[in-house]
């Protein structure tokens, strides 16, 4: 759809993940556990994990992250999971 409609780039909100974290002492909030691998790796090492070409903070929301896939990224990582 994004190629269709003539996008290059495609933000991905990570949203989905807070309903589904469970909480531990260490890391009471996907936040805390997705800045711990931040922390890690840094930005580039989990854009070159995931494959996306940026990870942001939202400038409103601290609490929201994004991953930006360039559309061709996005297509080659449906292609390697199956997904197309």
């Amino acid at each position: 759809m994004a190629r269709l409609a003539g996008q290059r780039r495609v933000r991905i909100e990570l949203y989905g993940p807070f309903r589904y974290f469970s909480p531990t002492d260490d890391f009471p909030r996907f936040t805390d556990a997705l800045s711990a691998v931040i922390d890690a790796i840094g930005e580039n090492g989990l854009c070159s994990a995931l494959g996306c070409s940026a990870v942001s903070r939202s400038g409103e929301d601290d609490r929201l992250w994004y991953l930006v896939f360039d559309v061709e990224q996005l297509e080659k990582l449906c292609r390697d999971i199956g997904a197309l």
